[in-house]
């Protein structure tokens, strides 16, 4: 039975809220939880010989515990018509994720997961790389996660276990690539634009990682007191 309020259904046997339900094909309005479908329940002029359908809202986990199958399907779907990057507008379809949930889970699976791994040809990035005109720059090392206390770790919105950042030097150049779509009905014009703004996002996300680098080697990433505990070491002379 539908709760048109809240958008939910509950089981007319024993009343509990269902996603997963049993829709009898006969009576007008009747649904039944699995449980009191193995039970062999009826009610009303509901007969336990009656025809169903077995209708699930896809709130079950697919890949992992936290993301239903619907959500994946919402994901997939965003990713296809608002451009790979764009996770704002991304999350905003999915609904019940954040941009950054949406990002984090689609790059875990989809593109570094078995899924990518099994989906997405080897020769894919330097093929991108070599049509561009560019080096194929070599893997970024792996680095130990800055040492920070718990409370500059809020401060910066610095993850130590993604070795990142909420925030990134030029957050936005993702968008150079979020609408872009290389198609068999481009012309050489309309590729080598498309290529150019690869080249750009990155020549953008290159740089972002030297400054990265740059500010881990020298001991630059502190929150504001730190920052501050700093600057009282030396004169103003030497500063």
């Amino acid at each position: 039975m539908a709760d048109d309020d809240a958008q939910r259904y509950h089981c007319c046997y024993c009343g509990c809220d269902i996603t997963l339900r049993l829709k009898c094909a006969i009576c007008s309005d009747f649904d039944l939880c699995l449980q009191c479908f193995a039970a062999g329940c009826v009610a009303k002029n509901h007969k336990q010989d009656h025809p169903y359908q077995l209708i699930d809202e896809g709130s079950f986990p697919l890949l992992v515990e936290d993301w239903g199958a619907i959500e994946e399907v919402l994901l997939l779907d965003a990713v296809e018509q608002d451009g790979f990057g764009n996770w704002e507008d991304i999350a905003a379809h999915v609904v019940t994720k954040t941009a950054r949930e949406s990002k984090d889970h689609y790059s875990d699976l989809y593109i570094n997961g078995t899924i990518g791994e099994g989906t997405i040809p080897s020769n894919h990035h330097a093929a991108v790389l070599e049509h561009h005109g560019g080096e194929i720059p070599p893997s970024p090392p792996n680095y130990t996660p800055v040492k920070l206390e718990h409370v500059e770790q809020l401060e910066l919105g610095y993850m130590p276990l993604r070795d990142d950042f909420e925030r990134e030097y030029d957050n936005d150049s993702e968008t150079l690539v979020s609408g872009v779509s290389i198609t068999a009905e481009d012309d050489d014009t309309e590729k080598a634009l498309k290529l150019a703004h690869i080249g750009m996002y990155i020549r953008k996300t290159a740089e972002r990682e030297k400054r990265k680098v740059i500010a881990k080697q020298h001991n630059l990433i502190a929150g504001k007191q730190r920052q501050s505990a700093y600057k009282r070491k030396f004169s103003r002379e030497e500063r």
